[in-house]
């Protein structure tokens, strides 16, 4: 697919509770605007993955949103379907593709920062919970990287709560082991 690009900020918004999604197919030279069924809320993650969307969290007044996903490319009013057996909510989150059929969702706040790491599995349809990040935080960012014939995770900066963190932190996704990098120079929040 890789044809369309989708604007996060404009499917649900930061604090909007907007149902409006837009996107750009590549050589288009105007916008197309698409009605989603229901809000997507705000502090939601969205990632591209094969030929779907996924929809990764998200909130509104005091509703949680569950993991969704539609296909593309977007047709006008696109079908929201649940993600089967994830079942991570929240708002906040990092998510990062591992690869073609594999990612993995980091910290997040529900009712308190998150400390959670859970893998997600598209083909399989299931999930995976790896070791937990050594402090909560959420408005965090996150990488995955392949090198030396590994993959690994990394994760920074973000906020636990009390203070914002420049702590930066990599799993080592096979042998699920965290190692701490040290401080960054600058302190980093809402950096997705």
């Amino acid at each position: 697919v890789g044809s369309e690009m989708c604007i996060r900020d404009s499917c649900g918004g930061s604090y909007g509770h907007s149902s409006t999604c837009i996107s750009l197919t590549t050589g288009a030279t105007e916008w197309s605007s698409h009605q989603l069924p229901s809000s997507v809320g705000w502090g939601l993650s969205s990632m591209v993955l094969g030929d779907r969307i996924f929809y990764i969290g998200g909130y509104s007044s005091s509703t949680s949103y569950s993991a969704t996903y539609t296909t593309l490319p977007l047709s006008s009013s696109p079908t929201l379907t649940p993600v089967p057996n994830l079942s991570y909510k929240g708002r906040y989150q990092c998510v990062v593709k591992l690869s073609p059929t594999t990612f993995v969702i980091t910290g997040g706040y529900k009712s308190g920062q998150l400390s959670t790491v859970t893998l997600y599995n598209t083909e399989k349809q299931s999930e995976t919970p790896l070791s937990s990040l050594s402090s909560p935080r959420y408005v965090h960012s996150c990488i995955s990287l392949q090198q030396g014939g590994k993959m690994w995770l990394i994760v920074t900066g973000g906020w636990d709560g009390s203070n914002i963190l420049a702590t930066t932190q990599r799993l080592d996704i096979t042998a699920n082991t965290w190692e701490d990098l040290g401080d960054m120079n600058y302190i980093i929040v809402w950096a997705n």
